[in-house]
């Protein structure tokens, strides 16, 4: 979870920052936790985190897994570190889709408020750290997220992604929202499958 520092704040340095943040402040400030801008007795300062979803599975005659391109979408459930709700079903990031920041000019793939606490949540899909499973590995690294204000839970595989022959380098689309797959490489005459794949979430 991400780590919180709690500091009295006094009205008139409150006043200047409010000021401050309206005109100046990017996704990256720490007044944006009071988005309304109402004078609170404290402002919560949430770091960001980052974290890499890594897969493991059992490949037949195929390698490079991978998800299809920037129009992906990635399934996932969150949970929110300010109150610990969850959300009740799975929510997706794409890289090709972004939302605004409320009381901010930023935007993220993913913008979440917690039906419990209220308070708005994110997830961006980092650019330039999509990867592939080669056969045979142990976990590696699919994507990585930056996370504010919420921690990924859990993972669910769907479609939209592809792999090649590991003899004959063709290119199959997968489907893994039954769990596994299973295809025919004509041009090497032989079965080709993924199965058991696993997922886990890691700081980056």
């Amino acid at each position: 979870p991400a780590a919180k520092l709690v500091v009295s704040v006094p009205f008139s340095l409150w006043l200047c920052a409010a000021a401050w943040s309206r005109s100046n402040c990017t996704g990256d400030s720490p007044f944006l936790e009071s988005s309304a801008f109402s004078y609170p007795s404290v402002f919560i300062f949430s770091t960001m985190v980052k974290l890499a979803l890594q897969v493991k599975a059992n490949l037949e005659n195929v390698t490079n897994l991978k998800s299809s391109g920037e129009d992906f979408r990635w399934y996932m459930k969150a949970k929110c570190v300010n109150c610990g709700e969850a959300t009740p079903s799975f929510i997706y990031a794409c890289e090709l889709e972004k939302s605004s920041i409320r009381g901010s000019r930023g935007e993220a793939n993913v913008v979440i408020k917690c039906k419990l606490c209220s308070r708005e949540n994110s997830i961006d899909i980092l650019p330039g750290t999509r990867g592939a499973y080669k056969a045979d590995s142990d976990f590696q690294t699919l994507v990585v997220f930056e996370c504010r204000g919420v921690e990924l839970t859990d993972f669910s595989p769907r479609v939209g992604f592809t792999c090649e022959g590991i003899d004959s380098g063709a290119p199959f689309e997968v489907d893994l929202s039954e769990g596994d797959w299973v295809d025919f490489d004509e041009r090497a005459s032989t079965s080709v499958g993924v199965f058991e794949l696993e997922h886990r979430f890691v700081r980056a």
